[in-house]
């Protein structure tokens, strides 16, 4: 910055002026890096998200209730439609007929042990008779207890992104298989009655469709709020 200095012949004055500072007045480039707000969410796009971030559980030969389950087909299934819930009864409605089986076993040796007590003795059978009563006796156990096993294990209800499948199985001469498309569901809620089903958490999920079959019961599966959520979140993504 220049100084300027005055002189006269008598008197040298020296006066010192400094120029002011340029400001930049300029207005700044607004960047080109703000965001545009994203709109809304919609319960839709919401519920998808839900149903892709929801964690897959391991399924395994017991397993009652597995979320994304691997391995888990059915007849007539579409190219492009996958399988997000595969549930039946929970385990613990097994107790009755395990312990019952259990106990049937023991029947014949507790015969023995005590029959003494009320002057019952198998003398009047002859061995070959005992043998043979004995066997037809643990063909029916045994013949209670798969059968209660079949109609647990193969029971089934399967959600798929399009569908609801209810496997019923009642004897091994009877299989009843039902497909609802998610569309027609009209309502769904669950049920839990008693103590055991609240404290182990486990109920029944009623459907109710517009379809040909009215209504569709899924009976003592485990966490019915937790299904009876996952099939509502996946009707709304169809429904989109």
């Amino acid at each position: 910055m220049p100084d300027i200095f005055q002189s006269n012949s008598n008197k040298t004055t020296a006066s010192t002026t400094s120029t002011p500072a340029v400001q930049n007045t300029s207005t700044p480039t607004p960047s080109n890096t703000s965001s545009t707000p994203a709109g809304p969410l919609t319960k839709a796009s919401i519920a998808a998200q839900n149903i892709a971030n929801m964690p897959q559980t391991a399924m395994n030969l017991f397993s009652t209730l597995s979320i994304k389950p691997q391995g888990v087909n059915f007849a007539n299934q579409d190219p492009n439609e996958n399988v997000i819930l595969f549930f039946r009864a929970d385990f613990i409605t097994n107790t009755f007929w395990i312990f019952a089986t259990i106990f049937l076993v023991f029947v014949p040796i507790l015969f023995v042990i005590l029959a003494p007590m009320v002057n019952l003795s198998l003398a009047m059978l002859n061995p070959q008779a005992n043998f043979i009563i004995l066997y037809f006796y643990y063909l029916l156990v045994f013949s209670y207890a798969f059968i209660s096993f079949m109609y647990w294990f193969y029971n089934v209800g399967i959600v798929t992104n399009k569908h609801i499948i209810g496997v019923q199985f009642s004897d091994v001469t009877y299989k009843n298989i039902s497909t609802t498309p998610l569309q027609e569901v009209a309502d769904i809620d669950f049920s839990q009655q008693g103590f055991s089903q609240t404290f182990f958490d486990y109920g029944t999920v009623s459907v109710q469709t517009e379809g040909i079959n009215p209504k569709i019961d899924f009976v003592k599966i485990p966490e019915p709020g937790k299904v009876t959520d996952i099939i509502l979140q996946i009707r709304e993504v169809l429904n989109e």
